[in-house]
């Protein structure tokens, strides 16, 4: 039996995009699923990581990207790093921790 843990919600901050006159920005939450299983030691630890990055990768507009520039400076954004560090502290795992640590986002 799986024992659900619950969901993570990995928040970004947007500002407008390009010719937008609306300077408000906007919370984006995206949700991953995970159990005790994706806890359970380092290599799961890195696959949850994984899923999470991808997840804040999304939050901060990767999936709405067309250019490789856009994708790749959403890459390299503080967006995708605070949302990344964000969900791995609401979890609270200390093997998810180390594997954040081991793995940062490049």
């Amino acid at each position: 039996m799986v024992i659900a843990l619950g969901l993570v919600l990995l928040l970004a901050l947007h500002g407008p995009a390009r010719g937008q006159d609306d300077p408000a920005e906007k919370t984006v939450a995206v949700r991953v699923a995970y159990d005790a299983a994706d806890l359970r030691d380092a290599a799961h630890a890195r696959r949850l990581l994984a899923r999470l990055d991808h997840a804040a990768l999304v939050a901060c507009g990767d999936d709405h990207a067309s250019l490789d520039v856009l994708r790749a400076a959403i890459a390299r954004s503080d967006c995708r790093r605070r949302s990344l560090s964000q969900a791995v502290a609401r979890i609270g795992a200390p093997v998810l921790d180390v594997a954040l640590r081991d793995n940062p986002p490049t």
